[in-house]
């Protein structure tokens, strides 16, 4: 890692930090940092995009590691976290900046006058060595999902990365739902997603692993990507408590037409 320019991290008081879910804030970062590094090779001159940022745990955990002279951007749909990074991170980092996106998403913006399906990331084509999104598609919608995923490609660099967290579904899965040792049943069908809380799908998505090896090939991201399977369903191992996908942008897409047709059969909303 690259020598530290700061020891004293600024830090979001709890209630601050309320809607990002449980754990401890620091260490869930760090170790983010370190599947990152290790498993995603990622690089202290790469530049970076974080696709939900939150009040920006993994921008805190890589102020020591990126390069000064390394860019390092983030949006979210919570304004207040947004507000939060502005003031003590990029008044600090100067090459952390932060965006945000007013979308609409039920349990988290419900006043967000922008949808995902059709959101384009505020960023020029080719501009990212590395994009991740931590617990984003695990709260996404298959349409919602599917331009999210064009717009990552769109915005890396050819031989990029994109690391994502995923609740992935397949008959192993489905038999340690049955099972009763994972944490969500996922029992309700969208499409090819799975959700937890019909009053609010967004809550808890899963996805059959079919269609995200699908989506990911459609989409410019060759025909292989690394799965990294999590601990959420049950199982006694894994890397982290989610899944983790690693892809790298290898071409350019199939026709989006034909892309976006293929899709269609999947889901019927």
């Amino acid at each position: 890692m690259s020598t530290a320019r700061h020891l004293d991290l600024p830090m979001p008081s709890e209630e601050e930090r309320q809607y990002v879910g449980a754990g401890n804030f620091k260490e869930i970062g760090d170790d983010f940092l370190q599947l990152f590094t290790r498993l995603g090779h990622l690089k202290p001159s790469d530049d970076v995009l974080d696709v939900g940022c939150g009040i920006g745990r993994m921008a805190l955990a890589m102020v020591n590691y990126l390069e000064p002279t390394s860019r390092f951007e983030g949006f979210d749909i919570v304004k207040h976290g947004i507000d939060w990074c502005e003031r003590n991170i990029t008044t600090r980092w100067p090459n952390f900046n932060f965006k945000h996106s007013d979308i609409y998403n039920k349990c988290y913006n419900e006043s967000g006058r922008q949808v995902s399906r059709k959101y384009r990331f505020p960023y020029e084509d080719n501009s990212f060595d590395f994009a991740f999104l931590t617990s984003v598609f695990t709260h996404m919608l298959p349409r919602d999902m599917e331009n999210y995923l064009g717009e990552i490609h769109r915005v890396l660099r050819p031989g990029g990365k994109a690391f994502i967290t995923f609740f992935i579904t397949n008959p192993e899965v489905q038999g340690l739902i049955g099972q009763g040792k994972s944490a969500f049943k996922l029992q309700h069908h969208r499409g090819p997603a799975r959700i937890e809380y019909p009053h609010c799908p967004e809550q808890v998505v899963g996805y059959e692993e079919k269609y995200v090896h699908q989506l990911f090939k459609e989409s410019g991201f060759g025909n292989e990507i690394t799965v990294f399977p999590g601990q959420w369903c049950g199982r006694s191992k894994g890397e982290t408590s989610h899944d983790l996908v690693l892809a790298v942008k290898s071409s350019e897409p199939s026709s989006k037409q034909l892309w976006r047709r293929k899709l269609a059969s999947w889901m019927p909303f």
